[in-house]
């Protein structure tokens, strides 16, 4: 059941019994239009408590709340309230709900306006804001700059970050706007981009005039691109939504649109989410995923976390996509237990590596993809179920009340579970699982068949060095103690094991 229809069953149930039915919509009582208040007013607080989720979400409690309404009258009434609030909004990425309506509920006729101009009002909405609502690929734009008679494009293949400004000579707004703008670039010390200031209208004069007394500074991280379609052959109005001016659009390194319908205050706070210098793996960032991660009690469980993770935030936010992932990843790597390292192949392979579309500008090349590669991998050495290299290496084999300094095949050890624990000098980790090893081949019962394998790399490192490098090249020994189990095959069993507490 979606999150907030469990209130508006019991509501929605009871709709009918507010109004009544008259046979004609403009000869409505007042005891009909006092029914519509309440149901409005209702509504309204339906309409806030859903306001923080995403535009999906969005859309689906739409649908189910108009479809949980039996009566033809009244789920026109709520389909057109929401409708209408979705349109007017100024929550950004709103407007795609409104036109998801249009396109799924009024325009196939499921549902009605009160007329034809309004459903007609409402197609033109659709069709000059379906092509640059958030989350989509910015439309290509081909237009002319200053002298210029070749066309050229407005949205290039270059990274960098882009802000677009249409807007239109003789518009008080715009002239404002562009004043806010000015000042805010010439401040402006974030990662660099490109701004551009899109001529909407057609006088070649008004606009030579209005370039020489705007956007005139050389700014510090700000390259300024002046354009215009005079002809308006490139379809701009539409591509962009252009019913009026001013339109300011903030588009990401990928050609993604991550801003539409802003102000320069709203810019001002958007980019600083977007071309901020993000550090991963911050210690704020540990302590949200240290109480998101508190309870897990396998590898399911942390599954789940990360995949809820990647729905919410890809859904919603790009940017919050990458922070979160990054910084997941940089979690992930200190994590040495196996439930963790079972998962993170899933991180960097299936919310990374997979998706060069998201992670494709030179800081997530540096910070995030580059080590993903490595950390990708690093886990694929000895995966669980192929057999172990059968180097000969010396270390201490530890079963039932028997220790013993040899060398060993690594799939000879010979028992029916055979864990074999790669450690080092003056590490606290290895030293603590040591301890919980032999107090384990204290319960000969349980463990009585178990042979335990001590490696210390500082020890092969000094007497074979090239035997430690190709150790280093199978097994992921970057961080100690690293523990692994065979069966009496040599086949590997488990990776990243951990003993005790």
């Amino acid at each position: 059941m979606k999150l907030f229809t469990k209130i508006f069953l019991c509501f929605a149930a009871a709709l009918p019994a507010f109004i009544s039915r008259p046979a004609v919509a403009q000869d409505k009582p007042d005891s009909l239009q006092g029914g519509l208040v309440l149901l409005d007013s209702k509504l309204d607080a339906y309409f806030a408590a859903i306001e923080a989720v995403s535009a999906r979400e969005k859309m689906e409690e739409c649908d189910f709340l108009i479809e949980s309404v039996g009566d033809s009258l009244v789920r026109n009434h709520v389909a057109s309230y929401l409708y209408s609030k979705f349109k007017e909004s100024a929550l950004m990425g709103d407007e795609a709900v409104a036109i998801y309506l249009t396109d799924n509920w009024f325009a196939p006729g499921k549902v009605h306006f009160r007329n034809q101009e309004e459903l007609f009002a409402a197609k033109l909405f659709a069709s000059v804001n379906r092509q640059s609502l958030l989350g989509m690929k910015a439309p290509q734009v081909l237009a002319y700059a200053p002298g210029d008679e070749e066309v050229k494009e407005t949205i290039g293949p270059n990274k960098k970050i882009k802000v677009l400004f249409i807007y239109d000579t003789s518009c008080p707004v715009c002239r404002a706007e562009s004043k806010l703008l000015d000042a805010y670039f010439s401040s402006y010390e974030g990662r660099p981009l490109e701004f551009i200031p899109f001529y909407a209208g057609a006088d070649a004069a008004a606009w030579e005039a209005w370039r020489e007394v705007n956007f005139t500074s050389d700014y510090k991280n700000v390259q300024v691109r002046h354009l215009w379609d005079p002809d308006a052959e490139s379809d701009f109005h539409t591509k962009y939504g252009v019913l009026s001016t001013p339109r300011l659009f903030l588009i990401d390194g990928d050609g993604i649109i991550v801003g539409r319908g802003l102000d320069s205050e709203a810019l001002a706070a958007l980019l600083s989410q977007v071309a901020d210098d993000y550090e991963y793996g911050s210690d704020s960032s540990a302590a949200i995923f240290d109480n998101l991660f508190d309870s897990v009690s396998g590898a399911d469980d942390v599954l789940s976390i990360v995949k809820s993770i990647e729905t919410e935030t890809l859904l919603r936010d790009r940017t919050l996509y990458r922070h979160m992932v990054g910084d997941m990843l940089y979690y992930f790597v200190g994590k040495r237990t196996r439930p963790f390292r079972t998962v993170l192949p899933y991180i960097t392979d299936s919310l990374i590596l997979t998706r060069p579309q998201i992670w494709s500008s030179e800081e997530d090349n540096i910070k995030i993809v580059s080590f993903a590669q490595t950390l990708s991998y690093i886990a694929a050495l000895s995966p669980e179920g192929s057999r172990i290299e059968p180097y000969k290496v010396p270390g201490r084999l530890m079963y039932g009340n028997k220790v013993k300094d040899k060398t060993m095949r690594l799939d000879k050890i010979g028992g029916d579970t055979s864990v074999i624990v790669f450690h080092i000098k003056g590490c606290s980790r290895c030293q603590a699982q040591l301890s919980a090893i032999e107090d384990m081949l204290k319960d000969k019962k349980t463990y009585g068949k178990w042979r335990f394998f001590l490696v210390d790399m500082d020890e092969v490192l000094s007497k074979d060095h090239s035997l430690g490098e190709e150790l280093m090249m199978d097994f992921d020994l970057s961080s100690m103690p690293f523990i692994i189990s065979t069966d009496s095959k040599g086949i590997i069993t488990g990776k990243y094991l951990h003993f005790g507490d």
